[in-house]
């Protein structure tokens, strides 16, 4: 008995899945359902596979419709059975998958995300509100070891226990020590009443530091489960 594909449907439809991290945010996400409809009847009704893509990649709708479904309905039939006789479209379906992998693999993609913040003016010009002399004016600079934080009073210690030399939060396990950064600040902050309406922080970090270091710092400075720290984020420009 010869198998023949009669025509093969694909539509792409929207993930309802509400979760998202740092990179993807997969309400906005995809999946493609496919219809692969035969000439085989069986109990009154045409024999149809379906199948859909995995969860965590958009839908691939054109590559379906204009490259792979031609390739499969222009098959020999014969090739399309099994030792049994039966209908078997594993290995054009391993094809797909595999051209799929290859295109998705080598598919450049940037994730540009939106932070709420005021950047550094042109020309030098703080951006800063003017603050007294006698505020903490909290700035932290993101470096390979660490990060380091400078107040009015100078350069924070490590260990975050005085003023002094070194990286005030240095690397733990070769990894930046976030929830050590925000005990660091909110220690800082709550060490003089008058500091506790500041909430600027100027964040500058050495060339090379990944958008995602940035961004982990960040958030450990605006605050922590109890209360906001510095919550009003500016970038410096390493110089």
């Amino acid at each position: 008995m010869s198998v023949r594909i009669v025509d093969v449907r694909e539509v792409t439809k929207p993930i309802s899945s509400p979760i998202r991290n740092a990179y993807i945010d997969f309400t906005k996400m995809t999946t493609s359902l496919v219809a692969v409809v035969t000439d085989v009847v069986r109990d009154g009704s045409k024999v149809v596979g379906y199948g859909f893509n995995s969860n965590g990649r958009y839908g691939q709708g054109g590559l379906i419709r204009e490259r792979f479904a031609p390739r499969l309905m222009e098959a020999d039939p014969k090739t399309l059975l099994d030792e049994a006789g039966e209908l078997n479209v594993v290995p054009y379906l391993d094809i797909i998958m595999n051209i799929l992998m290859f295109v998705l693999a080598s598919v450049s993609v940037s994730f540009v995300g939106s932070i709420d913040t005021t950047p550094p003016a042109i020309g030098g010009s703080r951006v800063r509100a003017d603050v007294s002399s006698k505020a903490l004016n909290l700035s932290a600079w993101i470096t390979t070891q660490g990060v380091s934080l400078k107040t009015s009073g100078g350069n924070i210690a490590t260990g975050c226990t005085d003023a002094g030399s070194g990286i005030t939060v240095p690397k733990l396990n070769e990894q930046y020590d976030v929830k050590g950064l925000t005990a660091c600040a909110k220690r800082l902050k709550n060490a003089n009443p008058s500091f506790k309406d500041e909430t600027q922080v100027t964040i500058t970090a050495n060339p090379g530091i990944e958008y995602k270091v940035v961004i982990d710092v960040m958030d450990a400075l605006r605050s922590d489960t109890e209360e906001e720290l510095f919550p009003d984020v500016h970038f410096g420009v390493a110089r």
